[in-house]
């Protein structure tokens, strides 16, 4: 569509007004006596005020179109963390997918209240083999399982895709596309494409069966069985476009490709510096993608077009801080729209009396199910130079037990979070798990070869709480000693070491292979974080002074984000500060643990049948209370963990963000995001339903004009066509009074003094 980007007026005159208006004359003639006013000088004055009261209204006519022409409706989004690629098979950060969900589309997303919504795909339904075979679906060219029946319920899902779908260069979106992107990344080149694995890892192939219409077959990689996925609703990775990949090999998009240049269905679309803009990672700048929402011969076509979604976002700014106070400068003076905060910065806007009146404050659980989570590396192929001790389970659960969630939820996070149980958040509370207190929980400290030396039993929700003494005891039964007696405030030069009876059990637990390797051990251990998220300093500082008191050292390690993930994917740090958010639905993040995941997500370094068996089984199952059954069992094991993944907390998302019906910023219609966690500006997986939902209101830093400014210009043109019109009634009433002075009374009357 095109947008009209402002107004045209004319200089000249038009209607029955006589001889031009001479500026000079007009003000002579306003200067002469009331009773030498002729009709002419009278005309003059009318002519003269609604002249005047036109221009007023021509003026503020432009204003209003200039604060309404494109290039001034922009948004900007302050954010702590930079975007790292453009490529969004490359991305591992929260800003990374942001990003993504900007220029690039998904088969369906969820809506602010996490309800899957047609997107690239207008529709999707399961079937099984015998039906797809019925139905257009060519068995004969599969690899394995050629017979139909051998295709369960649920191991094939079909999309409609959504047409009248364009790419920001014009070119239309179809099933190809979405075969293309599925097929680089379940092909030879699987194992390059670590992004989406867990959506990945179970989809055989994506078949074609006309322009708008694909299939999914989903089958065990390992074992090649077809396999149920209920998920399918949740289909969150991008798709990208087969036509500008012609000649590039799996391999290069996977890791070479930087993700420019930029061809989306999304919203918006980057800009000719945004390769610089990636390097600099001060800001990114994003503009409407015309291809999103236009109308071709009165048919609303474009993905935005054809659900009838609209942003009035024009321009749209992430702009990266490496230092917070100066974001929160920049949000009191409406340089930014929204931006997280972090919470002592939450509550210090919030205290801060001389704020504007429209900067609004919000705390809710993220959509994006974001939990804060402490662990130590325990993949049993990592480097043998790491402290072996990391392994062994009574150290993990007495590290876990002398954690005081509930302290680092207060003093860290200012009360803006609860203290985790498992990854699942109750930002969408169906899936969320609680450990009962009617259900018990025993741990053993064994000799190694199954021998019970010692055992706790609490209520499952007590079983992990914060107890120092209780962690003490643990290690104390595990056989590791004090080099220098135990801790106390007076005795803090001091720490635990593996002593012969932990040595013994290490042995025999496998963790080992002789005494001597360990023997002596301190409980030494870096804390390797990523320093670019502001809290992790905070936690590793409270964990070094808190694990003093069982005898346990970390050594702070902060680390750039790109060092950090490469230590953590490469199985190279022995304790960290970590997060992970995902999908509404919760086969992404109970993936994350699996042995599946090894060779992608999985930081763990976790290799359990068990819990594997577990996340299979809530993976295909169909029946909604006995999945959940599954997912519970899940984030029990999870819980139980104890140092192996240590869930801190879930910290609320904090943000700020200026609300122009409030007298602040350009932007109002906010919604309530508590409500709605959908509507909040850390979503990421499409189009954006906060930016389909606020309006332009103006009167910010891009030149709007806000409704006070619109009202005190009305009242001001009304007052100048008032004027006009008191003067011309009281040169009428001088007239009519100079007349009745001149008249002779009438006879038998007199004159009145």
């Amino acid at each position: 569509m095109v947008r009209d980007r402002g107004v045209q007026t004319s200089n000249g005159a038009s209607g029955d007004m006589g001889e031009q208006i001479d500026e000079d004359s007009v003000i002579d003639d306003l200067s002469e006596p009331f009773w030498e006013m002729t009709k002419h000088n009278k005309r003059r004055i009318v002519l003269a005020v609604t002249v005047t009261a036109i221009f007023l209204l021509a003026a503020v006519h432009t204003i209003v179109m200039n604060a309404k022409a494109e290039d001034q409706r922009a948004f900007y989004l302050g954010m702590g963390e930079s975007v790292s690629s453009a490529n969004p098979f490359v991305g591992v950060m929260d800003a990374d997918y942001m990003f993504y969900s900007f220029v690039y589309d998904y088969l369906n997303f969820p809506d602010k209240d996490g309800i899957p919504t047609p997107n690239l795909a207008k529709s999707w339904w399961h079937m099984n083999g015998s039906y797809a075979a019925s139905h257009g679906s060519d068995f004969t060219t599969l690899t394995h399982n050629k017979t139909p029946s051998d295709w369960p319920f649920g191991s094939i899902w079909e999309y409609n895709l959504t047409e009248n779908v364009f790419w920001n260069d014009g070119e239309p979106f179809t099933a190809d596309d979405v075969v293309f992107t599925i097929k680089i990344q379940t092909g030879a080149g699987y194992i390059n494409f670590w992004a989406f694995q867990p959506w990945t890892k179970w989809m055989d192939r994506c078949e074609k069966i006309d322009d708008y219409k694909v299939r999914f077959f989903f089958a065990d990689r390992k074992t090649s069985l077809p396999v149920p996925i209920v998920w399918g609703d949740f289909m969150s990775m991008p798709i990208i476009p087969k036509h500008i990949f012609t000649e590039a090999t799996d391999a290069f998009i996977a890791q070479n490709w930087t993700g420019i240049p930029v061809i989306g269905t999304g919203p918006f679309m980057g800009t000719a510096s945004l390769s610089s803009e990636l390097i600099a990672k001060e800001s990114i700048t994003l503009t409407k993608n015309p291809w999103w929402n236009f109308t071709d011969n009165g048919v609303s076509k474009g993905l935005g077009g054809v659900y009838n979604r609209t942003i009035q976002i024009d321009k749209l700014v992430m702009k990266f801080y490496a230092e917070e106070q100066t974001l929160v400068v920049d949000l009191k003076t409406q340089k930014l729209d929204a931006s997280e905060v972090s919470p002592s910065n939450y509550f210090a806007i919030k205290a801060d009396a001389n704020r504007p009146k429209g900067l609004s404050l919000v705390n809710f659980y993220s959509s994006t199910v974001y939990s804060k989570i402490s662990h130590f590396n325990v993949w049993k192929g990592a480097s043998a130079s790491l402290n072996p001790t990391r392994l062994d389970p009574a150290l993990l659960r007495a590290t876990a037990v002398a954690t005081n969630k509930s302290y680092i939820v207060d003093a860290i996070y200012k009360g803006l979070a609860t203290p985790g149980v498992g990854i699942y958040t109750p930002v969408w509370p169906q899936y969320y798990w609680t450990p009962p207190h009617d259900e018990t929980s025993t741990f053993n400290i064994t000799d190694g070869a199954g021998i019970v030396k010692w055992s706790y039993t609490k209520p499952l929700d007590e079983v992990m709480s914060f107890n120092l003494t209780l962690a003490n005891e643990i290690l104390d039964e595990a056989g590791y000693v004090w080099t220098n007696g135990p801790w106390t405030p007076t005795n803090t030069n001091t720490l635990r070491k593996v002593g012969p009876d932990a040595a013994d059990r290490l042995v025999k637990l496998g963790i080992i292979g002789d005494v001597s390797t360990a023997l002596g051990k301190t409980l030494e251990f870096d804390d390797t974080y990523e320093i670019e998220a502001w809290e992790n300093k905070e936690i590793s500082e409270y964990f070094t002074s808190e694990w003093a008191h069982i005898g346990v050292k970390l050594t702070q390690k902060g680390v750039t984000l790109g060092l950090w993930s490469q230590l953590l994917y490469g199985f190279q740090t022995l304790f960290t500060e970590t997060y992970w958010s995902g999908d509404i639905d919760p086969n992404y993040l109970m993936y994350i643990m699996t042995s599946y995941a090894m060779d992608g997500w999985n930081e763990f370094g976790t290799e359990d049948p068990y819990y594997d068996d577990l996340y299979y089984k809530q993976s295909g199952e169909f029946n909604a209370t006995l999945r959940q059954h599954y997912l519970d069992e899940c984030q029990e094991w999870q819980y139980l963990q104890g140092g192996a993944m240590i869930y801190i907390a879930y910290p609320k998302s904090t943000f700020a963000f200026n609300d122009a019906l409030n007298g602040s910023g350009n932007w109002g219609y906010w919604g309530n995001w508590s409500e709605h966690p959908g509507l909040g500006a850390d979503y990421s997986w499409g189009e954006t339903p906060l930016f389909c939902q606020i309006k332009w209101i103006g009167g910010g830093i891009d030149g709007g004009i806000s409704p006070t400014t619109l009202i005190i210009a009305g009242v001001g043109i009304a007052a100048v066509i008032a004027a006009g019109a008191a003067i011309m009634a009281m040169r009428k009433r001088n007239i009519r009074k100079l007349l009745e002075e001149e008249e002779e009374p009438k006879e038998g009357g007199k004159k009145e003094e």
